[in-house]
């Protein structure tokens, strides 16, 4: 499920392929787009909508 820099729910869940072991609880960086979900799991033929690329160990706000 997207969430804020804060990490309250922000939007509907949703289902990803894992191209990078992310662990239960684990924040992610995820695409969503046939193409670049399909690279993510080298495979741009593969039917995958979304696919997580990335594990955030942190998040820095920028403050204005």
């Amino acid at each position: 499920q997207p969430v804020t820099p804060d990490g309250r729910p922000s939007g509907p869940e949703m289902m990803a392929v894992d191209s990078v072991g992310a662990g239960v609880g684990e924040r992610v960086l995820v695409v969503v787009e046939g193409k670049s979900a399909g690279d993510a799991v080298r495979n741009r033929q593969a039917p995958l909508d979304a696919a997580i690329v990335g594990i955030v160990d942190r998040v820095d706000p920028v403050r204005t």
